[in-house]
Formats: C-alpha cells, structure tokens, sequence
C-alpha cells in the first residue's frame, strides 16, 4: 500500500485515508475507505467554527486531536457511510483534497 500523503494526524494511501488521534479519550485511529466517501466539503476554519477546538466536535461533525489546528486555515468535511463525519485539517489540505477528489471521482463544495 503505497502512501501518497502523510503529516502528523493524517495518512492518505491507495485505498483510503487513516485519522489518527481521532476517538476520544483513548485517541485510536479512524480507517475511511475512498468507496465509503459520499460527499466532501471545504470550509474556512475560524473562531467559532473550529479552529480553536483542538480535540472533539458535535454528534455530526468531529475533529481529531491537532494541536497545531489554530494556526490553520482549511477544513475538509468527509460524509461518509457513517453518520459522524471527520473533519480534516491537514498540514497541506490541498495536496490532500486533490487526493480525495482523484481517488472518490468527488468535486468539492465549498461550505462557507
């Protein structure tokens, strides 16, 4: 499995993207094939929408623990199969939104 995208909490491969520190409290990885991908969504990290939320979420969206994610701007939303959707907040989102666009035939949208 050849690795096409690694940073501190993310790891995009040939067959989908691993979400390291993603549950809570024990900060075990999540495993998201590229198949379960529905839907991807972009959005501008700010105060009130996460970029100061280092670890948790809602029962809808969650972000795993990054403590660089203040000094970030991007977040990516996957909707998967799954009724919690990660958001990602990688070092290079575009690198990794061009991945997930190449690997799921997705477009993304712009959330706000």
């Amino acid at each position: 499995m050849a690795i096409l995208y690694r940073d501190e909490t993310i790891t995009c491969d040939d067959d989908g993207i691993t979400i390291d520190w993603y549950h809570f409290p024990l900060g075990t990885a999540k495993r998201i094939t590229y198949t379960d991908m529905k839907k991807l969504e972009t959005y501008r990290l700010g105060f009130m929408s996460g970029r100061y939320k280092y670890w948790g979420g809602s029962f809808r969206y969650w972000l795993n623990l990054d403590w660089k994610r203040h000094r970030k701007t991007t977040g990516i939303v996957v909707y998967h199969t799954g009724y919690v959707c990660p958001i990602l907040t990688p070092d290079d989102p575009d690198a990794v939104l061009r991945i997930l666009q190449e690997k799921t035939g997705l477009t993304a949208t712009k959330a706000f």
